[in-house]
């Protein structure tokens, strides 16, 4: 296992299988209003591993850099758990 830094953060270990030049980002709402501090996982959508996991900035936003091309899960969690987490299946882009 590795260690990953996405976005500039130490997020978790993970296997090498699920490195790459690729990228997920994307904004979290809330009844169409930016949702800061939200957790989000990026999750294998064979076997829901958890890969990584990061924070939205105050805006709302999130990334996963460096991943593998594919297609997974993103979950969405509101950390006062007020609402069931959200996910959704997402590709993977070229990153830029």
């Amino acid at each position: 296992m590795s260690s990953v830094v996405l976005s500039g953060q130490l997020i978790v270990k993970r296997t090498d299988q699920y490195a790459g030049n690729h990228r997920i980002h994307g904004t979290v709402r809330l009844e169409a209003t930016p949702a800061d501090t939200r957790r989000v996982l990026l999750l294998d959508k064979r076997n829901f591993h958890v890969i990584a996991q990061t924070f939205t900035a105050q805006e709302g936003t999130y990334a996963f850099e460096h991943i593998a091309s594919g297609t997974f899960l993103v979950a969405g969690q509101d950390l006062q758990t007020n609402f069931h987490p959200d996910i959704v299946r997402v590709d993977s882009e070229p990153m830029p």
